[in-house]
């Protein structure tokens, strides 16, 4: 039996040991109340769908050899309903799972839910969609599979309405469930390892000059933010390659620093400073509200950091000829026990405003 691109199937089908039929789906394969059975070959190409009225099917090809290219839908397609779907088993190596999101009601509510009465390795394509206006938030979670014999693996690619690959995070820790996780925000621009200005829109992989709201990550290249531009963002995450130039960077949040080197000009950092490789230089000074945490060893060159927040040092911290330090009244900054505090170069200060205190434990004996 075969339902050609242009045909749907839209009813309980039954096809038996006795008959050994194969089926091949090229068009739609909407499995509604009911049951669905095939016990030879089960070829997909095309999709197959719940029914979208809240009542699920069962699909079940234990007995079959399923080939399987092309996409699983608890919800009909082109999405615009939650459902959930019964299927066994589920191998989706080469094929995709369309999960739509639109809301906190639950599995079949308000959002999809494949179930799976076997054990089930994760491969393949997760497409999510987003329905009704709904927007998830960081830290929210939806169980989009059940898997009776337990889950594994992850999939090779998840697709969602966003320009953060890493938003969505797989949680497999509770048994015979696959959480979707947003880990982190559902948007962000990162750079694309060329060298260019901070102004070219087409290196960003949001598609914009990074703007007010906007999480930033440089992992790679050359970007150049020179004044009159003054980039006014959320967030900064450098990893590797090179900003600089005579802009003024303003974050909302906070600045990470893992590798590579920031060289611009005066940096005001509302958040925290988490600096555990690469260097700070430049001209001018970097402010940080709120904690500092530096670790590893990083290296301060040639512009003054003044820590408002004050913070910690762990396994050391290195400076360069005319690097300046300066801890707040009212701040500490402490270099925690094996953290040695190397000041190189000539012309840099370590300036400690009436209150402030730098504190060495002593080495443990």
């Amino acid at each position: 039996m075969t339902i050609l691109p242009q045909w749907n199937c839209h009813r309980t089908v039954w096809l038996s040991n006795h008959h050994q039929l194969p089926f091949i789906n090229q068009g739609r394969l909407a499995v509604e109340q009911g049951f669905f059975k095939a016990n030879n070959s089960f070829v997909n190409t095309g999709s197959i769908e719940g029914n979208g009225n809240g009542i699920f099917g069962d699909l079940d090809l234990t007995g079959a050899t399923v080939t399987s290219t092309g996409i699983v839908a608890p919800g009909i397609l082109p999405d615009y309903a939650t459902n959930t779907l019964a299927m066994t088993p589920f191998n989706n190596s080469a094929a995709t799972l369309a999960i739509d999101l639109a809301g906190y009601g639950g599995a079949g509510i308000e959002h999809d839910q494949l179930q799976v009465n076997s054990a089930v390795t994760l491969s393949g394509t997760l497409d999510i969609s987003f329905l009704n206006g709904f927007t998830p938030v960081v830290g929210d979670a939806f169980t989009i599979m059940t898997c009776s014999g337990g889950c594994s693996g992850n999939f090779s690619v998840i697709n969602h309405p966003g320009s953060n690959e890493n938003a969505w995070e797989i949680d497999l820790s509770t048994p015979n469930e696959v959480r979707l996780v947003l880990a982190e925000k559902l948007d962000q621009c990162t750079w694309d390892g060329s060298v260019g200005n901070w102004t070219s829109a087409a290196n960003w992989s949001c598609g914009h000059v990074p703007a007010a709201g906007d999480d930033v990550v440089i992992n790679s290249g050359t970007v150049t933010l020179n004044a009159p531009t003054n980039a006014n963002i959320a967030t900064l995450a450098l990893t590797g390659g090179t900003l600089s130039g005579s802009g003024n960077p303003t974050l909302s949040g906070d600045l990470t620093v893992s590798g590579g080197a920031l060289n611009v000009n005066n940096v005001s950092v509302s958040g925290s400073l988490d600096w555990s490789g690469g260097t700070i230089g430049g001209t001018g000074t970097m402010t940080v509200t709120n904690a500092a945490t530096i670790t590893n060893a990083p290296t301060l060159n040639t512009r003054t950091l003044r820590l408002n927040g004050g913070g910690s040092i762990e396994s050391g911290f290195n400076t360069s000829s005319g690097a300046n330090l300066v801890i707040p009244a009212g701040q500490t900054l402490t270099c925690n026990a094996g953290s040695d505090v190397t000041w190189g170069g000539t012309g840099g200060t370590l300036t400690l405003l009436s209150g402030g205190t730098l504190i060495k434990p002593a080495r443990a004996s």
